[in-house]
């Protein structure tokens, strides 16, 4: 019988413990709720743990139950004899009561303890996402500080830099902080500018007995791919152009004569460069190609640059329709 009642001593404080716990656990089902019990959430105050309220619970109940088994043959004497004899037999009840201190005190440690670490995973986040947007804010005070600039005197560049430019050139979420440089799409950039400087420099220079059509449709098409990646609207939306169509074959082409074709080109490899400079390198020139390419206002035996670039296309079509 009394292997019994100190098996009920043990197991009862822990049952009732539970049970008093499960109040303010949460849950879709008793299993859930049940788990609930032992864990411990960040979000709530500390009274509001079901842990807590288990691991107080216990001590108190255990000092009962030990308590009236040590207590069972005893009658309260409110004397000094009385309360030296509850000593005498109460000293492991009360043991087990002295426990609730600790046992509180630890599981509010192991509560503040998960409290601090989220408190640190949103303080990190925080920043990583500050990081983030501070760096695009940068890209754009960077370009702002760029004045407008007139290309061959036709083409007023404003070097504004758009948030697309950010998502294309810059890998990156708020989530990670700090974008890091596209490495693959700034050297794509580069050689689709060094294949373009060539293929300009092949259609407008020397005298061509077979005019390079070609590489003038392919030309104007790697300047307003370059235009719309780089977002420069003052190519791709406010440029006058011509649009020809002719047995299926399409051109567009990349203003109406030479000056509009270098300008174009000249500013968006100096948006480029100006792009890469904000990240600690520059443009590379492509290598053999004239300078009259890339800058100057001077333009060697001009009036045969244009006849090349008609010849161009004119070498394409018998017929051209313009589509207004």
């Amino acid at each position: 019988m009394d292997l019994i009642y100190l098996l009920l001593c043990i197991v009862g404080p822990f049952l009732i413990a539970i049970l008093w716990a499960l109040r303010k656990s949460e849950g879709c089902n008793a299993k859930e709720k049940l788990e609930n019990v032992f864990k411990l959430d960040a979000d709530k105050g500390l009274n509001e743990q079901p842990l807590f309220h288990f691991g107080t619970a216990i001590p108190l109940l255990l000092f009962m139950a030990f308590g009236g088994f040590a207590w069972w043959e005893y009658t309260p004497s409110m004397n000094a004899e009385g309360f030296s004899k509850f000593i005498e037999i109460s000293k492991l009840p009360l043991a087990m009561l002295a426990m609730i201190v600790p046992t509180g005190a630890i599981i509010a440690s192991f509560h503040s303890t998960k409290q601090t670490a989220k408190q640190i995973v949103i303080a990190e986040q925080k920043s990583k996402s500050e990081s983030f947007y501070q760096h695009r804010r940068e890209l754009f005070d960077y370009f702002d500080r760029f004045e407008p600039h007139s290309y061959l005197g036709i083409m007023p560049a404003r070097y504004k830099a758009f948030p697309s430019i950010h998502e294309m050139f810059f890998i990156g979420s708020p989530d990670t902080g700090t974008p890091q440089m596209a490495r693959q799409e700034f050297d794509d950039m580069q050689k689709c500018l060094d294949e373009t400087a060539r293929l300009i420099e092949k259609v407008i220079t020397g005298t061509h007995f077979n005019p390079r059509f070609e590489e003038y449709r392919k030309a104007c098409y790697n300047i307003f791919e370059m235009a719309h990646f780089m977002s420069l609207p003052e190519i791709h939306k406010e440029l006058e152009c011509y649009e020809f169509e002719f047995e299926g074959a399409h051109l567009k082409t990349v203003g109406k004569n030479v000056n509009d074709l270098l300008a174009s080109f000249r500013y968006a490899f100096d948006f480029f460069d100006a792009l890469c400079g904000f990240c600690g390198t520059l443009a590379r020139r492509a290598p053999g190609v004239a300078d009259f390419i890339y800058y100057g206002k001077r333009l060697p035996n001009k009036h045969q640059m244009e006849l090349n670039l008609i010849a161009a296309v004119n070498t394409y079509r018998q017929v051209w329709d313009e589509i207004d």
